[in-house]
C-alpha cells in the first residue's frame, strides 16, 4: 500500500489518500477464494457421507428431487 497523504491530514474532493497494490489485494483475493472452495468441498463431502451412512428415505433430502418425483 502506497500512502499518499500524511496522517491526520484532510484531502480534498478527489485526492487519493492511499492506493492499494494490485498484486497484494489479488494475492489475497485468490487466497480467500481458494478457502472457500475447500470448505464447499468438504461441505459437500460430509452431506454425501451422511447421507450414505443413515438408511436414506426419500423424505430426508439425501435424493435430488428429480430421484424423488
Amino acid at each position: 500500500m502506497r500512502v499518499c497523504a500524511d496522517g491526520g491530514a484532510r484531502v480534498r474532493k478527489g485526492e487519493l489518500p492511499a492506493e492499494l497494490d494490485p498484486t497484494s489485494a489479488r494475492q489475497t483475493f485468490e487466497a480467500a477464494r481458494a478457502a472457500f472452495e475447500q470448505a464447499r468441498d468438504a461441505s459437500q463431502r460430509l452431506q454425501q457421507l451422511t447421507c450414505a451412512r443413515r438408511w436414506a428415505t426419500a423424505t430426508d433430502g439425501c435424493f435430488p428431487e428429480w430421484f424423488v418425483a
